[in-house]
């Protein structure tokens, strides 16, 4: 089964774009400064993973709508990667 996740990124399409691409994601701009990526997946984990992975270089935000289990997956990779930093 595909899980799909929006989230809204900080970012031109244009530099979010290239990396995107392994994770087999779509951009659309939204303005000149932001963008919304949709994610597909097989295991809602792997889409938490690329949406950490796209956080190290730009803002992320889920969008309206995302699932209980993809917010939760985010708040406890938040969790352990703030542990990671101390």
């Amino acid at each position: 089964m595909l899980n799909a996740h929006d989230v809204v990124v900080s970012g031109s399409a244009e530099a979010v774009a290239p990396n995107v691409g392994w994770m087999g994601g779509t951009v659309t701009a939204i303005d000149d400064t932001s963008c919304l990526v949709h994610l597909v997946g097989e295991e809602p984990a792997w889409l938490a993973v690329s949406l950490a992975a796209l956080a190290t270089g730009f803002d992320v935000q889920l969008a309206d709508g995302a699932s209980a289990e993809m917010v939760d997956l985010v708040g406890r990779i938040t969790g352990r990667l703030a542990a990671a930093g101390t």
